[in-house]
């Protein structure tokens, strides 16, 4: 049987032994690969829906190679390249402190071309703060949202305002 005790030594020299029942151990087991597939499924969706709105950042601001928000590593060079930096610079994803900073000044720099306020960027220090971190990132996510698929101005929304005549 796999596992199925635990000895502990205590300071005095003597020993507890623990019983582990097989269904326990298949519970933890399958609790954690519950928890592991939940996991893979969830990284999934927030890729997908990164690409989505790098995808549509891209095209709003006219970069042409928008496909490149799908591929993997290639989203992180998306992302200076949308705020005019040099795109070797998103190199610095390797350097995780350093790349955070420069994330939250592009997109601040990518807010602010999309007629947003760039302060909005500032929400993603939330997402790194203990207790409150995933509310953080989840508001992130909503904004970098609306950002993408929400045009401020009328003038970019392609309405087309007909005005109608009056009759007498």
């Amino acid at each position: 049987m796999f596992l199925e005790s635990l000895i502990l030594s205590t300071g005095d020299g003597s020993t507890i032994r623990f019983v582990i029942d097989n269904t326990l151990l298949a519970e933890i087991f399958m609790f954690i690969a519950g928890f592991l597939i939940l996991s893979l499924i969830m990284g999934f969706l927030i890729h997908i829906y990164f690409a989505l709105v790098g995808y549509r950042l891209s095209k709003k601001l006219r970069y042409d190679k928008p496909w490149l928000a799908f591929i993997p590593v290639a989203n992180f060079f998306l992302l200076p390249i949308l705020a005019k930096q040099p795109w070797a610079l998103g190199f610095l994803f390797l350097i995780p402190p350093v790349f955070f900073i420069l994330a939250i000044y592009w997109t601040w720099i990518i807010f602010e071309r999309r007629n947003y306020p760039g302060i909005l960027s500032l929400i993603l220090i939330i997402a790194i703060l203990p207790g409150v971190g995933g509310a953080g990132f989840f508001a992130f996510l909503i904004i970098l949202g609306f950002v993408a698929f929400y045009d401020r101005n009328k003038k970019d929304r392609n309405i087309k305002i007909v005005k109608k005549k009056k009759r007498n």
